[in-house]
């Protein structure tokens, strides 16, 4: 899940690859606008560091089948460079795979190509949207160095992803029934008197944030912390990742819910 979220806002594209991982590796550690340095490209919510490290085989195989999965996905989602590692048994070596947006390589475009620019990509997959075309110039670089290109808007192949990510060996198959429409969708919902915005999807993801979303027709973009859903008995749980919570929610007038938090404080929900 993202962990040490900035203030700045994720790139669309961004948002989509935090949230398919989210859907299926809850527990990979994520970093999208973490980064707080001037002049970076975590701050202005155009890259992903995927915290897998090479030198353990289980992450590394799982960091090659997904670095695989984003090459065969580029025509959708039309990421710019992707860094990473490789691991002998002894010795890292470093490479990235460029692919557009001025990004290049001697061994071309969705190839591997060695990479000695930075060597502090052992433990993660760097992903980015960085268009070298709109770069900024002067006092704007070090707070706004690039801005969102049209692929860094780009969304839709969220649910690709993750049914790609739930073919891989190992992984633990899709939910076998999905949400009921009476709680797909946004909420905000009452616990201890405060007010906390909440997203369910179809698929079994959730999320919260304490800001309620300017669009009540999206999921959350940054949300503060996500979860999984499923049905039991009629009613739907939820338990979060970062809190462990689990809480239980009943249905309402179809605008609002009733719920338990770990089954001994009371929510309540309505529709918006």
């Amino acid at each position: 899940m993202r962990r040490n979220l900035g203030s700045r806002e994720q790139s669309p594209a961004i948002d989509e690859i935090a949230r398919a991982i989210e859907a299926v590796f809850p527990n990979i550690t994520l970093l999208t606008t973490n980064n707080v340095s001037p002049a970076s490209r975590h701050t202005v919510g155009l890259a992903i560091d995927i915290m897998l490290n090479v030198t353990t085989a289980r992450e590394r195989s799982l960091a090659h089948s997904m670095i695989d999965i984003f090459v065969s996905r580029h025509r959708e989602m039309l990421w710019s460079d992707l860094i990473y590692s490789d691991y002998d048994g002894q010795a890292i070596s470093y490479f990235h795979i460029p692919a557009r947006a001025g990004y290049g390589g001697p061994r071309g475009m969705l190839s591997r190509n060695p990479y000695l620019a930075d060597t502090r990509h052992g433990d993660h997959i760097h992903l980015d949207y960085v268009d070298w075309s709109l770069k900024t110039i002067g006092p704007e670089f070090q707070t706004n160095p690039y801005r969102w290109s049209d692929a860094a808007c780009t969304t839709g192949f969220r649910e690709t992803l993750i049914s790609d990510f739930r073919r891989l060996p190992g992984v633990a198959p899709a939910p076998q029934s999905a949400l009921p429409s009476w709680i797909v969708g946004r909420w905000q919902v009452i616990w201890r008197g405060d007010t906390y915005y909440y997203f369910f999807e179809a698929s079994g993801a959730a999320g919260y944030t304490h800001t309620r979303p300017a669009n009540s027709q999206q999921s959350l973009r940054s949300p503060q912390d996500t979860g999984g859903a499923w049905v039991v008995g009629g009613n739907v749980r939820v338990q979060w990742n970062a809190t462990g919570s689990l809480e239980t929610f009943q249905r309402g007038d179809g605008n609002t819910l009733s719920g338990w938090w770990n089954d001994r404080e009371r929510l309540s929900a309505v529709r918006f």
